[in-house]
């Protein structure tokens, strides 16, 4: 459930009309006045308010409580440009009024003006240390541009100086579990609800973070204390559904996620997880129909449709989704989603010239989203257009410099056209490095620590009969949690000692401000994504790259026996062959022979995939992506 925090006004700081506190003490002549538009202001009769402090300002026009409350009031009225222009004029005569700047730091945070929204919080922090309001505040802000760090340290001051603040509590678990720092999270929702303890958004993001750390029965415990209150509230009746499904309770899952659908048809995470189930499961009939039925229930929902969309393409049924595509084109007009889908739609089925076609009226309505610029090239590099699809390539990349898969697709155009500067983003020999992470305490011998760490993961891998169906692995199962947010000791010790590996390979880059993966090159880094694959007999991985990384690595806990085989490299993890196929069809450039207890580093725009195995015993890895603390 995402709930959207309020900001933090002087309404805060005080009894039930302290948002008018900000006003001082009023010259005697106009007190009045000022007293009476405070009265109908605070009674709900904003138009009789209104006048009043009009009233004031045409008698003095620089009043400052008047110009500060009448913006005040317009920014309750939603008029917030007026509410700014109002408290700046008011902040102008004097400047020293930490309420007013709080109140305008909102104002700008509802104008989606984020840098100065946060310097207006930072400056009614310079007046008033001890001021917790726009401590919170600013801690939302924050959080909401990606510093969950700087965040956390805003929430602290707030909670230091206020120590019932149940709603910055609540913020700072938030905050931590941005960070991956759960133990962290669940104590702050605890402190939250020691002070308040009805407080169902802090009982709902406890019971995530619970989920999230292992903790499931704790968890289920949550959710339905919420429903028992409120059983109409989607988001708990979907974070249940996940956290039965962890539990394997997959009947109670499936009710939960549907229960949900009911509530909010549109409701896209309980429409992904719901259909997974089933396809895992076998239920291949039943698969993608939640989709339909919630369009007929929400037949205007262009979202939904695209949702659907978005389904059927990965489950290769390309002649519903053309027919789904070409039916909302005549319900919701062009759109550059639906040209864009329509002409994925059309490529992967070669049927170039209207795939091109569709593709340019996309980039008619919008040609700024990489998301559309990458399907147009991957189609024109699909059809040997490769210059064109360099073209394309450029373009995006000069919007989004670090998209991996741009890097990726534009390394293709390179090596295709014989450029030179492939083997300047793509050194295979380099690039692609394997370490033995150091052994953690109490292990003297990789092989029992590979060992014990196998059998840790075993919980986390289901007996679903089918592989997920829009990942890149094939017969075989994935971890559905971060891996490195589970309370599990021997993760937690690999992941100390990854950090060891990770540093030493960042050491090792050059230094080159130009090169997409030396020019980030840091002495801080985080984990983006970690999860644990299990391969059964004939299991493998497509070709694919990690976009939400910057280097990943792949370490190998468990391996069948024919991995040893060097004439068949059953098993093993090759590098350089595109994700989508080309004519004449373009090989890898560098295979490489897994060993157990160790790990490959590499970019994270390296195409690379595994090669099927035939083997009774199954191939467990655990895989991370890194991205640099900026």
């Amino acid at each position: 459930m995402q709930q959207k925090t309020g900001k933090a006004s002087e309404q805060s700081n005080g009894g039930g009309n302290a948002d008018y506190e900000a006003a001082r003490e009023i010259a005697a002549p106009l007190e009045g006045q000022l007293q009476e538009a405070l009265r109908e202001h605070r009674a709900g009769r904003p138009e009789i308010a209104e006048r009043l402090y009009r009233r004031i300002l045409a008698i003095e026009r620089d009043h400052t409580d008047a110009l500060q409350l009448l913006g005040l009031l317009y920014k309750q009225l939603g008029k917030l440009e007026g509410a700014a222009s109002l408290m700046r004029q008011s902040l102008t005569h004097a400047p020293a009024q930490p309420a007013v700047h709080n109140n305008l730091g909102n104002v700008f945070s509802r104008l989606g003006k984020k840098t100065e929204a946060i310097a207006s919080y930072r400056k009614a922090i310079d007046l008033k240390k001890d001021y917790p309001e726009p401590w919170y505040n600013l801690g939302i802000e924050l959080r909401a541009t990606g510093d969950a760090g700087e965040a956390i340290e805003a929430y602290l001051m707030a909670t230091a100086i206020k120590p019932d603040y149940a709603q910055a509590f609540d913020e700072l678990g938030n905050a931590y579990k941005d960070q991956g720092m759960l133990d962290e999270a669940i104590a702050a929702y605890h402190k939250a609800l020691d002070i308040t303890p009805d407080n169902f958004k802090a009982v709902h993001n406890l019971g995530v973070a619970l989920r999230m750390s292992g903790q499931l029965e704790e968890a289920v415990a949550c959710f339905r204390k919420i429903l028992a209150a409120n059983p109409d509230i989607p988001e708990a009746h979907y974070n249940l559904g996940n956290a039965l499904l962890l539990l394997e309770r997959l009947d109670e899952a499936e009710a939960s996620y549907e229960t949900a659908l009911q509530l909010k048809p549109d409701f896209k995470e309980a429409h992904y997880d719901l259909n997974q189930l089933l396809w895992t499961q076998g239920r291949h009939g039943e698969f993608l129909q939640s989709y339909p039925a919630a369009i007929k229930r929400k037949p205007d929902s262009l979202e939904l449709w695209l949702q659907y969309v978005d389904r059927l393409i990965p489950a290769q049924a390309f002649v519903p989704a053309e027919e789904t595509l070409r039916k909302a084109l005549q319900r919701f007009g062009p759109t550059a989603e639906l040209y864009d889908l329509l002409a994925k739609t059309l490529s992967i089925q070669g049927r170039e010239a209207e795939a091109l076609e569709f593709h340019n009226k996309c980039l008619e309505l919008d040609e700024t989203t990489t998301a559309y610029l990458c399907n147009y090239g991957q189609t024109l590099l699909k059809f040997n257009e490769t210059e064109a699809a360099l073209e394309i390539f450029d373009l995006a990349l000069a919007i989004d410099p670090l998209g991996q898969e741009l890097i990726a697709y534009r390394g293709d155009c390179l090596r295709l056209l014989g450029d030179e500067r492939h083997d300047i983003l793509y050194d295979y020999e380099g690039m692609i490095r394997l370490f033995e992470p150091p052994l953690p305490g109490g292990y003297n011998d990789r092989e029992a620590f590979t060992r014990d760490l196998n059998l840790a993961l075993d919980p986390l891998h289901s007996a679903e009969r089918f592989h997920p169906m829009d990942q890149t692995l094939q017969g075989g199962s994935q971890s559905r949690e971060t891996l490195f947010d589970q309370d599990i000791e021997l993760v937690q010790l690999y992941k100390q000692s990854l950090r060891q590996v990770i540093a030493e390979y960042i050491h090792d880059l050059d230094d080159d401000a130009t090169h997409p993966l030396f020019s980030r090159k840091c002495q801080e880094f985080s984990f983006s994504g970690s999860f644990t694959v299990r391969l059964r007999n004939g299991g493998y991985h497509t070709n694919h790259i990690h976009p939400a990384g910057w280097l990943s690595c792949c370490f190998y806990v468990s391996l069948p026996p024919v991995v040893a085989d060097t004439s068949k490299r059953e098993g093993w993890i090759h590098f350089g062959q595109p994700g989508v196929p080309l004519k004449p069809e373009v090989k890898p450039i560098r295979y490489v022979q897994p060993q157990e207890g160790v790990v490959a580093v590499f970019p994270s725009y390296l195409w690379h995939a595994t090669t099927p195995f035939n083997s009774d015993h199954t191939r467990t890895t655990i895989v991370a992506d890194i991205v640099p603390d900026d």
